[in-house]
């Protein structure tokens, strides 16, 4: 699930880049005296292709544009987000001016030797595996092909169960891929290895697969989703095809035929309602007084439904602390993004409430800061009572055992996904 309280987004404009200063720059932008951001660019000495990295953010080599290389000195940029630095070197540090929009401070960039997503992740399946793998591939909706691993255990479970695996918002890879974390690979292996097969598959536009990206929302991908679906049903001996969705890919599994759903933190609230949580969660756990976050939270909740920032903030006090804030709305307002126009809108009420006629297993993080338990727990029991919903103690958005719950912690994290959680999966599945 996207994280909307972020200045730095988009996509970014490749160019090649000088060798003058070069290696990996790394730095804290701070935002507000309660958030900040880990920014890192990456300037080859071989002078190829300068790349940017928000780590908590877990955008990792998007390019750059390099507008002046000299001597001690840089300039790179992404026209299409506005993004701009320039520095210069000084006592070993890379210091300069960082401006997007109407955000401008002054960053120190260090240098250093290697990014957070190259820490090591013991649960990555590693070979040789005790399953087959397949790729394949098939036609989604629209004018999408789709390519995805299908994983098929040496010894299936009666009934032959598989599962699609449905990621989250975004474009994401098969593996559903974020800060070196590869969750969708480990669940995968964890349920081959139990008798269960899986696809998991590129979203439209990532890896090998094609198709329109500008105009996709949630609809399109629950299309893309339901060819899934269908493909397994007629190129596979399973009896049970489910699915496991996690964040919005768990909505998207309500909204598909499957025999019985997984739902990894779920969003069960109406878009605009939960961003406006998400936000304020994030704004909490970064620091932010309670009394200002869920004033921002109000806020946003207003004008991403069609009142003016003036009007929206009309009753705050400008500060320090909360200046930073309206000139984030004043963005969020700007902005006009196919996906998240329909997103918001989109409340998932009438696909959980139709699923009482399926088996259902949903788990939340009860430190989770996106999609929160304590929003959308209750809602999920309620549309769907006979659902098995399981809130868990210290778990973050990715099913993590965490300290905060903040974005920030998910690179540092060596863990992809709590082994309690991929247990009670396979066991689950293997009762039905």
């Amino acid at each position: 699930m996207k994280a909307f309280i972020s200045f730095i987004a988009g996509v970014l404009l490749s160019t090649g880049a000088t060798a003058q200063v070069a290696g990996t720059w790394s730095g804290k932008l701070e935002l507000t005296p309660q958030v900040s951001l880990e920014l890192v660019i990456n300037l080859p000495s071989d002078g190829s292709n300068a790349t940017f990295d928000s780590p908590d953010q877990g955008a990792y080599g998007l390019p750059l544009e390099v507008e002046y290389n000299q001597n001690d000195s840089i300039a790179v940029a992404s026209p299409k987000i506005g993004f701009f630095f320039s520095g210069r070197i000084a006592d070993g540090n890379l210091t300069g001016t960082f401006r997007q929009g109407m955000v401008t401070r002054q960053l120190t960039l260090t240098a250093k030797k290697e990014t957070a997503h190259t820490a090591d992740r013991p649960q990555t399946p590693r070979p040789p595996y005790p399953y087959t793998t397949k790729d394949v591939e098939f036609d989604g909706s629209g004018n999408s092909h789709l390519c995805g691993t299908l994983t098929l255990p040496d010894d299936p479970a009666p009934g032959n169960p598989t599962v699609l695996m449905i990621s989250g918002s975004g474009l994401q890879d098969r593996d559903e891929t974020v800060m070196g974390h590869r969750p969708f690979a480990v669940i995968s292996d964890y349920l081959a290895r139990h008798g269960i097969a899986s696809l998991r598959y590129d979203d439209r536009g990532t890896g090998s697969s094609t198709g329109d990206t500008d105009t996709l929302t949630t609809a399109g991908n629950i299309a893309d989703a339901r060819a899934a679906i269908q493909w397994l049903r007629s190129n596979t001996k399973s009896q049970r095809v489910g699915a496991i969705g996690h964040s919005e890919g768990g909505r998207i599994a309500f909204a598909i035929q499957s025999d019985f759903i997984v739902a990894i933190a779920a969003p069960a609230s109406r878009g605009d309602t939960l961003i406006a949580d998400q936000n304020r969660a994030m704004l909490t756990v970064g620091g932010m007084p309670e009394e200002i976050a869920r004033m921002y939270e109000t806020a946003l909740l207003k004008v991403v439904n069609g009142t003016s920032v003036d009007e929206a903030i009309a009753s705050w006090n400008l500060t320090p602390v909360t200046r930073p804030l309206t000139d984030n709305l004043r963005k969020v307002a700007a902005t006009r993004q196919p996906w998240l126009d329909y997103f918001m809108k989109d409340d998932p009420a009438a696909d959980i409430a139709a699923s009482r006629d399926l088996p259902v297993i949903a788990f939340y993080g009860n430190k989770d800061t996106q999609v929160t338990a304590t929003l959308n727990a209750p809602r999920m029991s309620a549309l769907n009572p006979i659902a098995d919903i399981r809130v868990i103690d210290g778990l973050n958005h990715m099913m993590q055992h965490c300290s905060t719950g903040a974005v920030t912690e998910y690179a540092k994290i060596s863990e992809t996904i709590a082994p309690e959680v991929l247990e009670a999966i396979a066991r689950w599945i293997l009762g039905l």
